[in-house]
């Protein structure tokens, strides 16, 4: 009779404890994420339209900037980067940097930015760190 008694107990206890772990799992928003919803989330969200991506290659092509995206270096021509102000400067970064994340094709967005002529380091942009000018 006491044996009974411990085996409904347990039984009692083990139903329980499943039916608490089923509503966890239910009403838990971090167990709601499938492994589809966190590769989705991996890559990278920053991208260039064709015309942006077409404009780079038009200053490239004019001989105002040079992108080497191999390096994440881009060397622009000085009366160019002195002409726009701050908040151009970083839009421009950022452009830079996904135009060399996609020419390598990773995740990795940023971007140094040099003098075409000195050679000096003017400013750099990272999706990590934001933007910095020298």
């Amino acid at each position: 009779m006491a044996t009974e008694k411990k085996i409904a107990i347990w039984k009692f206890v083990v139903g329980i404890s499943i039916v608490f772990i089923v509503l966890y799992m239910l009403f838990n928003p971090t167990a709601k994420e499938t492994s589809s919803t966190k590769t989705e989330s991996a890559k990278p969200t920053l991208t260039l339209t064709q015309d942006q991506t077409d404009y780079l290659i038009n200053l490239e092509k004019q001989g105002l900037v040079r992108i080497e995206p191999q390096n994440n270096d881009v060397y622009i021509d000085p009366g160019l980067w002195i002409r726009m102000d701050a908040k151009l400067k970083e839009d421009t970064g950022a452009a830079f940097a996904m135009y060399c994340a996609e020419k390598r094709g990773n995740s990795l967005v940023y971007v140094t930015i040099y003098d075409k002529m000195s050679g000096k380091k003017l400013a750099k942009w990272s999706k990590s760190w934001g933007f910095t000018i020298y």
